[in-house]
């Protein structure tokens, strides 16, 4: 999150708001069902929910599909020492080395990555490849 505060972003909920632009959008909804333009949105925010995602090496790719080259990513989720929660279902948990590689994986460069052992959670922020290479 510090990273963002530094370029001047800041967090509303699941919004994620620019100072230099008075637009912003809140989609809510699967990623893997909704039909959303390619390469259009400067930062996705996923909260507490790929744990709760059956395929979520499939949201990933589509997290990168709709963003735009450069755009953020931004993830927080459980880690191994959180108890399972089916709301309504609960299939994983992630560590910050895992989500590492799923964000290389999915044509993200890892800008940040952790665990929080008091709150048993996971985060990190990626930025969308210019070159899948």
């Amino acid at each position: 999150m510090a990273f963002f505060f530094g370029l001047g972003f800041f967090f509303i909920s699941a919004v994620c708001y620019s100072p230099d632009s008075s637009a912003s959008t809140k989609i809510i909804g699967k990623i893997q069902t909704r039909t959303l333009p390619s390469d259009t949105f400067d930062c996705v925010v996923t909260t507490e929910m790929l744990e709760h995602d059956a395929r979520f090496w499939i949201s990933i790719l589509q997290f990168n599909r709709v963003l735009r080259a450069g755009g953020f990513l931004l993830v927080t989720t459980r880690n191994v020492g959180f108890w399972r929660h089916d709301y309504p279902s609960d299939f994983w948990r992630f560590t910050a080395d895992g989500l590492r590689e799923l964000f290389k994986w999915g044509g993200f460069v890892v800008l940040e990555a952790l665990d929080d052992e008091a709150d048993q959670g996971t985060y990190a922020v990626g930025r969308k490849a210019v070159n899948r290479d």
